[in-house]
């Protein structure tokens, strides 16, 4: 049985989404379907040329492209999306 995994990220802090993206990193390893929806401050991630910090020796940027190559679904509040000009080339909008 599939557990699918939710995250809803709304924070600034870079070490809670560190380790939300790469406890979602381990999961998605297993086989788990994984959602993230960046809300709030957490939409920094996917501005590209916001100043980044790194966990594990990995940016936040690089984690989530790892978890998108690996078929997460990223979601960011249209709302919010309006605001931002340049994000991440290879994130897809529907």
């Amino acid at each position: 049985m599939w557990k699918f995994i939710n995250l809803n990220l709304s924070s600034t802090d870079t070490v809670k989404i560190g380790h939300a993206f790469t406890q979602s990193v381990k999961m998605q390893k297993r086989g788990h379907p994984i959602t993230i929806f960046l809300n709030g401050g957490a939409i920094l991630v996917a501005v590209k040329d916001v100043p980044q910090t790194s966990f594990m020796d990995k940016s936040l940027q690089k984690l989530m492209l790892e978890l998108m190559h690996g078929g997460a679904k990223i979601n960011i509040s249209h709302g919010i999306l309006s605001e931002i000009k340049e994000l991440l080339p290879t994130m897809e909008f529907s």
